[in-house]
């Protein structure tokens, strides 16, 4: 698979989706948060897997953050196809998800998720899935001790959050009034480009 090919040991492993926000509440001080939530996370023995959704973008700011870190960390530094970044999500036991994509990539997969807030789509298809928020950078400076605990958490929970995820992205993809049906939308995507 593509984290063995990128030297991923074998245990539990957090899918980080991480995106630049050059409006965030404290400037930068968001991507030092998020180094020491993924220091305190890898410090309890998971694998910290950086996944850039829109590469190159994105990997520029997984890679900033990992120069913060004190600990081990791991990125999937490639270019992959929609279908391959489905495959990727499905490997992780949990993702902690700024990208909109991701969330929606890892409810399509049924993979627990904890969002990073930037933007009004995301804090509404958490609250629609029920799922964690570990802070919005819009409105203040992200907490590294609550991202990583509620992550941890989520893991130490891992069918409880998986559950809940299945049951309202069920309800979501029965409900036709959902915002352009976002879900049927991506799997359609998806579904097309397997093609």
């Amino acid at each position: 698979g593509i984290l063995s090919s990128c030297a991923v040991p074998k245990g539990e492993c957090v899918g980080v989706s991480l995106r630049s926000w050059n409006k965030a509440f404290g400037g930068e001080s968001y991507i030092k948060n998020l180094a020491l939530a993924c220091d305190k996370i890898a410090k309890s023995g998971k694998n910290v897997v950086f996944f850039p959704m829109e590469y190159k973008k994105d990997s520029e700011i997984s890679e900033k953050v990992m120069s913060l870190m004190k600990e081990k960390a791991y990125i999937i530094n490639k270019k992959l196809k929609p279908s391959q970044i489905l495959s990727l999500i499905g490997q992780f036991d949990c993702i902690i998800g700024m990208r909109l994509h991701s969330l929606i990539f890892a409810a399509v997969k049924n993979i627990p998720m904890l969002g990073i807030v930037y933007d009004p789509k995301v804090e509404y298809y958490l609250q629609e899935l029920d799922m964690p928020s570990g802070g919005d950078v819009r409105t203040r400076e992200l907490s590294a001790d609550t991202i990583a605990d509620k992550t941890l958490e989520i893991l130490n929970n891992r069918e409880l959050y998986k559950n809940k995820l299945k049951k309202h992205a069920d309800v979501m993809k029965q409900d036709a009034n959902v915002n352009d049906i976002i879900l049927s939308k991506q799997l359609e995507k998806i579904r097309s480009s397997r093609k």
